[in-house]
């Protein structure tokens, strides 16, 4: 983890979310998160406003969908 800035990965904030870094660079497209790219790479600003977001229910419930699909 990179302490400066309070920076952390796509991947860190994935974990730290419970869910894809794909997910979370796609709240950094929309707006939803905020960044900083470093030499290419997207680096999450563990901010108030990351503290604050939560997958949006939409989500949420393609995940629910998605596993159920598996399971069976």
């Amino acid at each position: 983890t990179l302490s400066y800035m309070n920076l952390i990965s796509t991947q860190e904030a994935a974990d730290r979310k419970g869910t894809s870094p794909q997910i979370i660079r796609s709240a950094i497209r929309r707006g939803d998160l905020d960044s900083v790219k470093v030499g290419g790479v997207n680096l999450v600003k563990a901010n108030k406003k990351f503290e604050q977001w939560k997958l949006s229910q939409r989500h949420v419930q393609a995940v629910k969908t998605r596993w159920a699909k598996k399971a069976k």
